[in-house]
């Protein structure tokens, strides 16, 4: 009997060694042994985190991480004729702990896309890789506001269409309230997500401008017009003589009568533009469109539905229409500077027969 309490001791103390020994291998902490046993220490085992990222000049490009970090890091263009070069750069440790930048030996090109890739490494030795896609700086952001939104998913097509292949595609049209290169502007819909954000081309636009940006690619005729040709597009909702724009993927786009759409520069996040519309029954934003109504916390009350337009009686023919949008061009004719982003109200929107491209 005794035999056998000493063998079932001897199993019982194994098994707790080996359990301890397996618990200590995959604890995050380390030990130090002492003249009174052993004291476990907390450890930092978590690399840090890339917050944001703002171009903040022509020359600077501003990074902000969760702790003090060193950084190591190169700079390339990604324009289709000067692939991978390498852009002078030097890394510069502000006053500002977290806060680091990066600062070009020359100006950075409005318009070409540039891509960061590096290290980044903390007190301790924690350390991450990145790569950061970019636009170069862009000084001269234009103004622009939505004048009409297509938000209808429009499947129906006449005879004509039909013979040519075309369809009619969700849609937003925009006037040009000031002179200015479009490169870094970007348009989001909260219903589609900020990942099938629209990015305009480094365009230059002048006040008093129309744009058509299609939201959906489908049917024949969807051709960007980026050079001075504005007669190439030829879908159902494209007009001779003003500039069509066109997002290259044939999903449905926009909410059909619910949606918060927001025009932002993507390089410092100010917000250029925004309208919100609802159907009446709406009390509410829907949980996800909380990354796109982040964007607006300090130009809106973003939890007040009552600012949207109404959009009950949008159709696959009828589209919401800013009212004052004749009243717009003609300031924009008259030399009026504007502020942006113009004040939302909902009021300011009507439902009206499809007519893009006319105000």
């Amino acid at each position: 009997m005794q035999k056998k309490v000493k063998e079932l001791i001897v199993v019982v103390l194994e098994t707790l060694l080996i359990t301890g020994m397996t618990v200590f291998s995959v604890l995050p902490v380390s030990c130090k042994f002492s003249q009174s046993g052993i004291h476990l220490l907390g450890g930092d085992y978590v690399p840090p985190k890339l917050d944001q990222v703002v171009v903040l000049d022509e020359t600077t490009l501003r990074m902000t991480f969760s702790e003090k970090v060193q950084v190591s890091a190169q700079v390339f263009v990604r324009d289709s004729e000067l692939f991978d070069e390498e852009v002078g750069t030097s890394v510069v440790y502000g006053s500002v702990e977290k806060q680091i930048d990066v600062c070009f030996n020359e100006p950075m090109i409005t318009g070409i896309e540039y891509e960061m890739v590096g290290t980044v490494k903390d007190n301790v030795g924690n350390s991450t890789t990145f790569l950061i896609p970019f636009v170069g700086f862009n000084s001269r952001v234009p103004l622009i506001v939505m004048t009409e939104i297509q938000s209808e998913s429009v499947n129906s097509q006449t005879s004509d269409e039909s013979a040519h292949g075309y369809n009619r595609n969700e849609f937003v049209e925009f006037l040009v309230l000031t002179d200015g290169n479009l490169s870094g502007l970007e348009f989001v819909s909260a219903y589609d997500g900020v990942e099938r954000g629209f990015k305009f081309p480094g365009l230059e636009v002048k006040r008093g401008e129309i744009l058509l940006v299609h939201l959906r690619k489908r049917g024949n005729g969807c051709v960007s017009e980026l050079g001075d040709d504005l007669n190439l597009s030829k879908n159902s909702y494209s007009k001779n003589g003003i500039r069509d724009l066109w997002v290259t993927t044939e999903e449905t786009a926009l909410g059909n009568k619910t949606d918060v759409l927001v025009v932002r520069n993507s390089a410092n996040g100010s917000v250029i533009d925004y309208v919100f519309y609802r159907e009446s029954k709406v009390v509410e934003w829907n949980k996800k469109f909380s990354a796109v109504l982040e964007f607006l916390k300090d130009y809106v009350d973003i939890n007040d539905v009552e600012i949207a337009a109404l959009a009950d009686g949008k159709s696959s023919t009828k589209t919401l229409n800013r009212s004052d949008a004749g009243m717009l061009l003609e300031k924009v004719k008259t030399g009026f500077e504007f502020s942006s982003p113009l004040e939302m109200q909902g009021d300011n929107w009507i439902i009206a027969p499809a007519n893009p491209g006319t105000l």
